[in-house]
């Protein structure tokens, strides 16, 4: 867990992969998951109830032509989300701000640079994306609340178009000349919803997830709940192989595989968190960042806990 709190000097990354283009300061307090080892986050929320993530783009991400008039204006694309969650409190404030900077692809110290997209959603309920294709940059209004991978997200709203008979309303039986076929099981009516773990399946699938949940009573069910939901598309070891597309030259692909998971609460500004490893829950309340202590890394527990019954 990386905690940046306010108050924090932070530096966007240049072309040669120099600390040396934008520099700002945190208005607010944010934490997240590091993937990068470096003061990046790459899943995470901040103390104005923001919430945001940055995900794989392959084929389609091209960033910002480098200008060097903009270097004071330049962050790399791994540094987007943190700079939006220390810096804005609502979606409406990055959109506007997006425009303002310059992002452009290069690599980091030990690590590549990345196709990436963005998704960012206030306590409010109003979501966007933001892509960078061809060099410029595209934000769309995401009244779904629901991004995965490539292709950019026009196209998986389309593609929407192709499911609009799944239902969650059960079918009725169908009489044929006098023979009743009642339908075999419960779920009949969401037949053909995909199921393989490709961007535009997934995107399908947590559209219809997420839209059939129900209102629950406390904080404590809807996490749970959520955690039910993201359950459904936890990538276990083996099944999917690397992505040549994002796999440096020379090196074989790693498999992919479901790192973790993390449900935000925007309203009660904490994190919840399992992992590969560990697949209990573990929870970050934003209130106890200590401004005092700087950025911050804070380990996850690493093993889960079995109990035994009796």
């Amino acid at each position: 867990m990386l905690i940046i709190p306010k108050g924090a000097k932070l530096s966007g990354y240049g072309p040669n992969g120099d600390l040396d283009g934008m520099a700002w300061t945190a208005t607010y307090s944010a934490a997240g998951l590091n993937g990068f080892h470096l003061p990046i986050i790459v899943d995470g929320l901040n103390d104005q109830g923001l919430s945001g993530g940055m995900l794989m783009f392959p084929t389609f991400a091209k960033s910002q032509i480098y200008d060097a008039a903009k270097l004071s204006k330049t962050i790399s694309a791994e540094q987007v989300l943190t700079w939006a969650l220390t810096q804005y409190a609502t979606v409406d404030e990055v959109r506007a701000a997006l425009p303002e900077i310059q992002v452009i692809d290069v690599a980091l110290p030990n690590v590549p640079a990345f196709p990436l997209h963005y998704i960012f959603t206030d306590k409010s309920g109003k979501s966007i994306v933001a892509e960078y294709t061809d060099g410029n940059l595209n934000i769309y209004d995401n009244p779904l609340g629901v991004l995965t991978n490539s292709p950019p997200f026009p196209w998986h709203e389309i593609n929407l178009r192709n499911f609009v008979n799944l239902t969650i309303t059960n079918v009725p039986p169908v009489n044929l000349d006098g023979l009743d076929l009642a339908p075999i099981g419960s779920g009949e009516s969401l037949h053909g919803m995909p199921g393989d773990f490709t961007p535009p399946s997934r995107f399908v699938r947590a559209t219809i997830y997420s839209h059939a949940a129900p209102q629950l009573d406390t904080t404590d069910d809807a996490v749970l709940e959520a955690f039910h939901i993201m359950n459904q598309f936890d990538i276990p070891p083996g099944i999917v192989p690397g992505n040549p597309a994002t796999t440096p030259a020379g090196e074989k692909p790693e498999q992919e595989l479901t790192q973790w998971t993390i449900v935000n609460d925007q309203a009660n500004l904490k994190i919840y968190v399992s992992t590969l490893q560990n697949r209990g829950i573990q929870v970050f309340d934003l209130s106890a960042i200590d401004e005092a202590k700087g950025i911050q890394q804070l380990p996850l527990a690493s093993e889960t806990t079995i109990t035994p019954i009796g």
